[in-house]
Formats: C-alpha cells, structure tokens, sequence
C-alpha cells in the first residue's frame, strides 16, 4: 500500500503511469493480490475488487486460486466501472500479444526451440555462476604467507575435505523443496542454489551439489595419481519450514568430521522457503515468518550453532571455507565475531544450473574471481530500518561530508557496511594510480542530451596489478552530485564501471563511460520527468564504494552547448 491505498487499487498511480507516458504498456497484478483487497477490507466483495483493479488500470490479474476479474461484467452491470475502462484494458493486452508474436503462424517461439540448452547457452550459464561468486574474505593460515584461495586440491591428495552444513549435498532424508522451486523431486539443496522458479523444469532436469562436483573433481584426480576423500555431514537444518531448532545427532556428527578434516567447506545460508513471500497459513509454523521475512540476519535453525561449533572443533592447519548459497544478507553473531574464526568467505547467491560447478571453479581459481556486491552488507538487521538505511543500503551511505557519511545511526552502532556495495575480492591486487575525466558534452539542452542517452563523460584511471597472478579489476565511478539540486542524493552512487583483466604485473589504462541517463534521476511531482541537474560533479574513481583509496575528479555540467 501507499499513503493507506493498495497499490492494486491506486488511480493516483494509474495517473502517474499515463503522466509518464507507460500508458501503452500493460500491467499484471502479483499473485492473488486483487483478492487481497478483500482480505484487506478495501473491497468487500469480487465484483467491488475487480473495479478497483481495473479502474486501477491493471490490466491482467495473475490468479493463484483466486479469479477476481470473473466479476467484471457484474461490475459494468453494477455501475461500477465503465465498459470504455476494460476496452482499454483489453486492447493494451491484445497489442502487446500480438507484438510479441503470440498470434503468429508458425508460433514464434517455436523457431527458438533449437537454441533450448545449446552447448553456448549451457556455458554461459556456467560462465554466470563463476561471475556471480563474490570472494568476501581470503585469510592466510596461521603463520602461512598465502592467502587459503585459491585451493589447490593437489595438496590434498590422500586427505580429507569436510563439506559440512545442509546446503552442500542432497541425500537420504533430506527435506524436498516444494513451493517455488521446479525441479523435478529437487531437495532443498539443489533448489536452493538453483533459486526461485515458476514454471516446472524437464523431467531429467538436476543441480549438482557441492558434495557431488567435489567427487567428480576428485575422480578426475583418482584416474591420474592421488585423490582427496570426500566426506558429508549435514550438521543442521535450514529453516524452520524444514525441521526446528538444533539437531544435536547431527550436529555431533559433523564435529566429530569437522575435528579430523584437513580442508572444511561449510555450505550455508537460506532456502527458497525462507527466502519467499509463499507461506499460506497451513505452512506457518512457530517462527517460521509468514512473509519472506525475518527480525534478524543471523544463520537460522541451528545453522549458527554449526559453525561456531566447527570453527571451535577444527584443527588450526585446517582452513576453514564458508560459501553462503543464500538469497539475503548474513550476519555472523554478536558484532559478527564469528567471522574471525572464518578463514576464507564466499557469497553463491543463487548461482542457478551450474552454480556448484562455478562456486568450485572459484574456490579452485579455475575461473578467477569477479564477483562484486550490489548492495552494503549490514552488520546487523537494526541497520536495515534505521537512520539513513535507504543511503546505506542502496547505494553507500548518508548525506554529508565524508567524515560524517556513516555518522547518523542508532546510538552505540557502527552505522558502515560490513561490506560495501562493490566490495569483492581478487587473487590479486590492484591499485589505481591516477584518474582524469574528460567531457564529452555534446550541443544541445540537457533535456535532448537525455532523450538521447549521449555520452557525457570519460573517466580513464591507470590500473597496476601488484600481483603475480593474473586477474580481473572492476574499476567503479561514484557520483556526488552538486548543492542546490533541491532533493537530498545519495552521497555517493553508481554511475558507471568497467570490467577488464590484467596479466600479473600489468599497468593499464582503463576508460569508463558516463551517459545522460547515468547521473539523471527523476524530479519532483507532477512532473516525474528524469533529469540532469548543471553544475559540478565530484567523480569517486575506485574499487568499491567505501575504497579509502579512490581518486577524486570534477567535472562541470552546463546547462546547454550551443
């Protein structure tokens, strides 16, 4: 809802949506929603909520055992909504069918049957899960002078590695996924790094776990010499959907695994239950959330408990990987103190077919690591809903000097990222030596600059790999935009980036684009135009977006070039 009105129902929203020029568009309501409006007490009955929707101008209701829009001819008969209203409804939805080919003999869609899981589609989806890691934290061992990643399983060879914690494998027991995940007999495991999907999969569709491109890598070894031993524990539940609480059988279990390993890879995190709005009351249970939500960032359902007992059971010349598969910020207890014990962090999200192959490609440096994060980390849930959270979250923190960005927050709390939004780490290391901007505006009105998306700017730094392996920088330019735009920006954003790889040692000069469209954003009502504001804008060449080492570079954007 918005100002106390659904947004199903909203003709304010429908107004701004014609204002902007959407109006040829067509919009869908989310599942059931428009029954909501009952539920709700804004409508009281199907024929009163099929008006309000339509009225609303949404076009399409997604039914999930509701049909609301069955009543629409009641509502017309009833005086509640005029028959000119579901014309255009009905002609917005017929022109985008007919656009997208839905009418078309031969169906379009058919013609790109044979593209379906061709070996270019199948690896660039393995190429997404490798792009997708983030590398959070890389420690060296005790008093080892290289860092644990990239593992190298040859030094393995005739050892244990521990893959402990319920996202790691599928096995024997393990809970099926059920709701939103469309893998056929798919257990939480494998939906879980597969994440959310509507429509079911083929019958022979499957997502290889950790445990099992584990064994596979170490068949591989076998066939030449040596191999590491695989071996599993579960050690916890994942949510409270799934099982409650402490598993003390199975946390034992893997203390007892995590004590004589020589490698431990704990593969925690979130399932697509815990992750989604698609409880019903049936499948509520005690603290399970209703929603999708939770009141805390913390590992659930004894997920906690796992690995604070593993990082006290390990052996000190064992490193210890986390790899989250997880679909939320994680935090890691009281002030995040579990992290010390963590030698090595990786962030999987939901890396979708190939998602294990990729996460191990990483951890291996089979593929190096690019993965960067595209929001703050908080360090704790309070930081979600406080002062300045939106700065904080969205794009990197307060208004305000740079000495005061992280100042406004809850007293007695650090008010900075626990990671920031562009933060991931490489098997290398680099530093940006120098930076420059060069305009590139064009004549004309910022207004035509921005119908045309022109490019405004050229931000070039030098970049030098201070390592000896090879690796990929992303080098990041942050605005601050000027005084007197009569809105409050964020203090620093994102207005463009570049992705490019450096052979060990290399210096390199590396350009990023700034368009019209980049440092826009929309006005105030009515008009809820986009637009550039002139003036001088501070350019943050860096790494991320709390990097103490960017560079600063000014550019000036004037109102119009003759």
């Amino acid at each position: 809802a918005w100002n106390h009105w659904p947004i199903h129902a909203s003709t304010y929203l429908a107004d701004i949506i014609n204002k902007l020029g959407f109006n040829d568009s067509f919009s869908i309501s989310d599942c059931g929603d428009l029954h909501d409006l009952i539920r709700a007490e804004a409508a009281t009955s199907e024929v009163e909520a099929a008006a309000m929707g339509l009225n609303a101008s949404v076009d399409v209701e997604n039914r999930c055992g509701t049909e609301i829009y069955d009543h629409v001819i009641e509502a017309i008969h009833a005086g509640m909504l005029a028959e000119s209203t579901l014309n255009t409804s009905v002609a917005r939805v017929l022109r985008h069918k007919f656009s997208a080919g839905l009418f078309d003999k031969p169906y379009q869609s058919e013609k790109g049957l044979v593209e379906m899981r061709s070996p270019r589609h199948l690896q660039l989806s393995l190429e997404a899960a490798q792009q997708g890691v983030v590398v959070l934290k890389n420690a060296p061992l005790a008093a080892a002078r290289d860092a644990i990643l990239p593992l190298d399983l040859e030094k393995f060879a005739g050892r244990t590695i521990a893959v402990i914690g319920p996202l790691g494998a599928c096995t024997e027991g393990s809970p099926q996924a059920g709701k939103y995940c469309a893998l056929p007999n798919g257990c939480e495991a494998s939906c879980a790094l597969l994440g959310k999907t509507f429509q079911p999969l083929a019958t022979d569709s499957r997502v290889a776990t950790l445990v099992e491109v584990l064994q596979e890598a170490a068949a591989q070894m076998a066939a030449h010499g040596r191999a590491p031993q695989i071996e599993y524990a579960r050690g916890s539940n994942v949510d409270n959907v799934t099982g409650h609480g402490l598993n003390l059988t199975m946390l034992q279990t893997a203390v007892d695994l995590a004590a004589r390993a020589d490698l431990i890879i704990l593969a925690v995190g979130d399932s697509v239950h815990s992750c989604s709005e698609g409880y019903g009351p049936a499948q509520i249970e005690e603290g399970a959330g209703g929603g999708g939500d939770r009141d805390s960032l913390e590992l659930s359902s004894g997920q906690q408990e796992l690995l604070e007992a593993v990082t006290q059971a390990k052996r000190s010349k064992a490193p210890l990987v986390v790899a989250l598969v997880h679909g939320r910020p994680i935090t890691f207890g009281k002030d995040n103190h579990l992290l010390d014990g963590i030698d090595a962090l990786v962030s999987a999200g939901r890396g979708g077919e190939f998602a294990s192959r990729g996460l191990l490609d990483v951890l291996t440096g089979r593929a190096e690591p690019s993965g960067r994060l595209s929001n703050s980390w908080p360090r704790n849930v309070g930081q979600v809903g406080g002062p300045g959270a939106s700065a904080l979250h969205q794009v990197v923190g307060n208004w305000g000097p740079s000495t005061l960005q992280y100042k406004r927050s809850y007293f007695f709390s650090d008010a900075s990222p626990l990671f920031a939004f562009g933060f991931g780490l490489a098997y290398t290391s680099f530093s940006l030596v120098e930076a420059t901007v060069t305009s590139s505006q064009q004549a004309g009105s910022l207004k035509q600059l921005l119908a045309a998306n022109s490019l405004l700017a050229t931000v070039s730094t030098t970049v030098v790999n201070q390592g000896a392996r090879g690796g990929y920088v992303i080098v990041q330019v942050y605005a601050h935009d000027p005084p007197g735009v009569g809105v409050i920006r964020y203090y620093r954003r994102l207005v463009g980036f570049t992705k490019a790889y450096m052979d060990p040692g290399q210096t390199k000069a590396v350009f990023v684009n700034i368009t019209a469209d980049a440092i826009s954003f929309t006005s105030r009502p009515p008009e809820y135009a986009r637009q550039i504001f002139p003036g001088s804008y501070r350019f943050f060449v860096s790494q991320n977006a709390n990097d103490p080492s960017a560079i600063e570079v000014m550019m000036n954007v004037t109102k119009s070039v003759a």
